[in-house]
């Protein structure tokens, strides 16, 4: 199974069970909750640049 990290929360999400994607320059971002998705989608550059520093 592949884990992810939702950029918005940071909670870890297997990616047969998150509940949203989102593409975003060429990668593929998932989403614990359709709040988080619709948060991320809004603003994702505020998400992006968190998670590439943590990454």
């Amino acid at each position: 199974m592949d884990k992810q990290t939702d950029p918005v929360c940071d909670m870890q999400i297997e990616v047969e069970d998150a509940a949203g994607q989102s593409d975003y320059e060429g990668r593929a971002y998932y989403f614990c909750s359709s709040a988080c998705k619709e948060q991320f989608d809004a603003n994702p550059t505020r998400f992006i640049n968190k998670s590439e520093i943590q990454n």
